[in-house]
């Protein structure tokens, strides 16, 4: 009996020990809860102030927004490494920008265009963008060149047929071991190539002026002899000009553009005029290549790549290009083979015939490049006229220039 006392006594010590342990742990809880809870409130409150201080509302945003646009507005210089980087934000810049290369060379970058990934230097051809895909590539034009592009004298020269007058003209040039000739406007020394110039037949007929985007006959001898000087002289100031990547293409819906695919390729002259304006935006323009453009790109070309027998990469029934290509010879889409491609430009040896802005005599335009279906060239020489309207059979094609405004 004692020792079941002892047992219950110890057993009642040991019950009122354990009782008020938990009731000390209880309140400790919840003084700690309390203590707790109010820090929280405390804290609740310094984050919805934190909060409240950064909260911005949509036109905030559009502010900030606008705030990054002006900033990157306003630089006018960047590296090739800083340009690259931006990536696809060079899309929405709205102004130009002129870009050194990893060499050291100058290029200017156009307001909605950006840089791509195909080089790194104006030697190897760089590439711009718009945001449509479509793809220019730089073509350097240093001072030496220029005075093979271009005259500009005292002697005034009256296009053809017209009172409008010019003192610009393309010269007769050396490209390899040939030499182009050329005459002046409105001149008919053989061999009758000359621009700035119109023609007798065609550009005098209001069909085929008002396809091309013209009005009057003086109103297209205007145009033509301001754009020629206009391209000019935005070369001579940003010391080239870009040339489409591609011969002028066009989408599944028939739309206008500069990417690999589907090529425009039974266009005549007046419906390419007009198509290769389709680029221009508020920073540039866009045209049709003229014949010193197309010789420039040329000695471009030449010097970089070394290439004078255009067999070696073009597309011809008799090309030197490796075997791996099928089809050589035939019509192909625009970008079809690296092959077929030098400094970042795509066929412009061989697959279409290509048009110029050069006259010729009175009735027809030049052509360059050659086509699948001939034996391989000299590309860099070799110019061929064809009256308007013309070569519309399956290999007449063109291609685009953009200049700075």
């Amino acid at each position: 009996m004692k020792i079941l006392r002892k047992l219950s006594e110890e057993k009642g010590s040991i019950t009122m020990t354990v009782v008020a342990a938990m009731l000390f742990i209880t309140s400790a809880i919840l003084i700690a809860y309390f203590s707790l809870s109010n820090q929280s409130n405390d804290q609740s409150k310094k984050t919805k102030q934190v909060a409240d201080s950064y909260k911005v509302t949509n036109s905030d945003l559009v502010q900030k927004y606008k705030d990054v646009q002006d900033n990157l507005n306003e630089v006018t210089t960047m590296s090739i490494t800083e340009v690259k980087s931006l990536g696809n934000t060079m899309l929405a810049k709205g102004t130009n920008t002129e870009v050194t290369d990893e060499l050291g060379n100058n290029f200017v970058v156009p307001a909605g265009f950006k840089v791509t990934d195909d080089a790194n230097n104006v030697t190897e051809g760089m590439v711009i963008q718009d945001e449509s895909g479509n793809e220019f590539v730089w073509v350097p034009v240093s001072d030496e060149d220029l005075t093979k592009m271009y005259e500009n004298g005292d002697t005034e020269y009256t296009l053809l047929d017209t009172n409008i007058k010019t003192t610009y003209k393309t010269p007769s040039t050396v490209l390899g071991s040939e030499t182009l000739n050329r005459t002046y406007p409105g001149g008919f020394l053989d061999p009758y190539y000359r621009e700035p110039d119109i023609l007798r037949n065609y550009d005098t007929e209001e069909t085929y002026r008002t396809q091309a985007g013209f009005g009057d006959l003086t109103d297209m001898t205007t145009k033509l002899r301001d754009d020629y000087k206009d391209m000019i002289e935005s070369t001579k100031k940003n010391k080239g000009f870009y040339i489409g990547r591609y011969e002028l293409g066009k989408d599944v819906n028939g739309n206008v553009q500069e990417k690999k695919g589907t090529v425009m390729n039974t266009i005549i002259w007046y419906d390419g005029y007009i198509k290769c304006k389709s680029f221009s935006n508020e920073k540039v323009e866009s045209r049709m290549i003229w014949g010193c453009q197309w010789d420039q790109v040329c000695r471009f070309i030449q010097k970089n790549q070394n290439i004078d027998d255009s067999t070696s990469y073009g597309n011809y029934n008799n090309s030197s290009s490796p075997d791996n290509i099928s089809g050589a010879g035939t019509l192909k889409p625009t970008g079809f083979s690296d092959y077929w491609k030098a400094n970042n430009i795509y066929d412009l040896a061989g697959n279409c015939w290509e048009w110029t802005q050069e006259a010729y005599y009175t009735n027809s335009r030049s052509v360059r490049g050659g086509s699948y279906h001939k034996s391989g060239i000299d590309f860099s020489v070799y110019c061929r006229s064809y009256g308007e309207p013309s070569g519309t059979s399956s290999d007449f094609s063109t291609r685009p220039i953009l200049y700075l405004k």
